[in-house]
């Protein structure tokens, strides 16, 4: 068993990386569906459209920016003493089906 601490959060890693995509593509899901708050009823198409990529923008923008945030405050906090985050990670044995493709290729080896 491996016990790992989180003592830094690299700020770059949120920025990036893939989790900005990520929340872009949950903050289209949620404007899709939330479509009466965002949309006027008398908007043509393309300005309806318009308003959810720009509603969904900005709505990634503020959840990576509070992101930002909150790592930036936990790098201070974890500076000045305070424990990280803690994560007990324990070695498992690979899964049957792994084991089984690489069984066909080792039978060929021992052929030859």
């Amino acid at each position: 068993m491996f016990k790992l601490e989180v003592k830094k959060i690299a700020l770059k890693s949120i920025v990036f990386s893939g989790y900005p995509f990520v929340v872009l593509i949950f903050s289209l899901l949620t404007t899709l569906f939330s479509l009466g708050d965002v949309v006027s009823p008398g908007e043509g198409f393309f300005s309806a459209m318009i308003s959810v990529l720009l509603y969904a923008l900005f709505t990634t923008a503020a959840v990576v920016l509070y992101s930002l945030l909150a790592a930036f405050i936990y790098n201070t906090l974890t500076n000045f003493g305070l424990k990280g985050i803690r994560v007990s990670l324990t070695e498992v044995e690979e899964d049957s089906a792994a084991s089984e493709e690489v069984a066909p290729a080792e039978q060929s080896e021992e052929n030859k």
